[in-house]
């Protein structure tokens, strides 16, 4: 399965508890992250992505210029958005300009 990777480049880091679903729309898909889910756990499978995508190994497609994932990125797994927090990853409502996506 594909784990697609959103980042914003231009603005600060934002926390789950910041989180507007407006803010989406300055995203972009920056990278798709090869991941094998296997039933684990959401989050044992986001921190799978964030390995392979920080240590640069070839399960990864980079589409845009980026930067290693990190507080305030958003990972797209399984029709659900999910926004890099400090302490792990929470679910987020997200809207892109014309669609909500929800949690």
């Amino acid at each position: 399965m594909k784990m697609k990777l959103f980042q914003n480049l231009h603005t600060n880091f934002v926390r789950a508890e910041q989180w507007k679903p407006e803010m989406f729309a300055q995203f972009r898909h920056v990278a798709n992250i090869n991941i094998a889910s296997y039933c684990r756990e959401i989050y044992d499978v986001i921190e799978e992505a964030f390995s392979i995508h920080n240590h640069f190994y070839l399960d990864e497609e980079r589409l845009d210029r980026q930067h290693s994932m990190s507080v305030g990125d958003i990972v797209l797994f399984d029709g659900v958005h999910y926004i890099v927090d400090p302490d792990g990853f929470a679910p987020v409502e997200v809207f892109d300009g014309s669609n909500w996506y929800y949690k």
